[in-house]
């Protein structure tokens, strides 16, 4: 890693794993020059908050700064509070990270290694391959807003979106392009973030050798031989709600474009009650994120 460039993670917890929280940290550590803690639920970390000391060494409670929301208020807001403090203490970069992610030792090096093989191009995030833990196979990157292809691994691709956790974007990007849609709360927030930098000019990178083994996914359930991605009826709402509000509002999607979207997000509907169930609560969960998303009314507050 260059020494000269001040790189920050942002880390947001919501009710963690302890051993897997402090996995992330070990893999993180020694990579980056601090590390933001924004928690979207009341936790205590005993190892790094005083009850037990000598878990860490006094060197790692100087990178670590924790910002305690007390409640869950959305990845976007949560994201957002450590940007405002990572370019306000002179971050180069920010990295982010999910509270379950380990990184390879040589992550961020890799990382920085492919913003200088693409210097010729405003790249607005580099960002890994993921090798799906529950799958047992590497997941499909989003060359298109609705088409995804199994990249040939070694190679970098541009991608028209990517999950935040492991993305690395200059400062100056975040800057220009803006923060996260905290309305948004949670799903499609990493996604819109992209396509608005994209709309700017700017580039996302996937450097397909940078790999990070991760868990995608609640469970599973066949669909005609296909393993299928099954969330929570939680998660399914602001999947559905704020896929629909991106297509009629968002501005960013035009043409054939949206038309593929909007056929994209008839099937996920269709799916969501293939792998949920018909059920009259699902009917409901359904009926009241689509109408929210096509009417454009919903805001942050009533989710808290």
């Amino acid at each position: 890693m260059d020494k000269d460039q001040m790189i920050f993670c942002i880390l947001v917890t919501y009710n963690p794993d302890f051993s897997q929280i402090k996995a992330t940290l070990d893999s993180l550590l020694s990579q980056v020059d601090e590390i933001i803690i924004v928690k979207n639920s009341n936790e205590r970390f005993d190892f790094l908050d005083g009850n037990d000391c000598t878990a860490v060494s006094s060197a790692v409670h100087e990178k670590i700064h924790i910002i305690p929301l007390e409640k869950n208020m959305g990845i976007a807001y949560a994201q957002n509070r450590g940007i405002e403090y990572a370019l306000a203490h002179g971050a180069e970069y920010v990295l982010f990270s999910d509270q379950d992610t380990i990184f390879p030792q040589d992550f961020v090096e890799t990382s920085l290694a492919c913003f200088e093989r693409h210097t010729n191009e405003k790249v607005a995030a580099v960002v890994p391959h993921f090798y799906n833990e529950n799958k047992k196979q590497f997941a499909q990157i989003s060359v298109t807003k609705t088409k995804a292809v199994v990249p040939e691994i070694g190679k970098d691709y541009f991608l028209a979106h990517a999950i935040s956790s492991g993305s690395v974007c200059p400062a100056s990007v975040l800057k220009n392009a803006g923060m996260m849609n905290e309305r948004l709360f949670i799903d499609w927030v990493d996604f819109e973030w992209c396509w608005r930098a994209a709309a700017l000019g700017y580039k996302i990178i996937c450097d397909t050798g940078n790999v990070i083994h991760h868990n995608m996914g609640d469970s599973f359930k066949s669909v005609l031989g296909r393993k299928i991605v099954v969330y929570s009826d939680f998660r399914q709402y602001f999947f559905l709600r704020n896929g629909f509000y991106l297509l009629f509002h968002s501005g960013l999607l035009r043409g054939k474009e949206k038309l593929s979207f909007g056929v994209f997000m008839l099937m996920k509907s269709v799916l969501y009650f293939v792998t949920s169930g018909f059920t009259w609560k699902h009917i409901k969960v359904f009926f009241k994120a689509v109408s929210k998303g096509i009417t454009n009314r919903f805001s942050l507050e009533e989710e808290l």
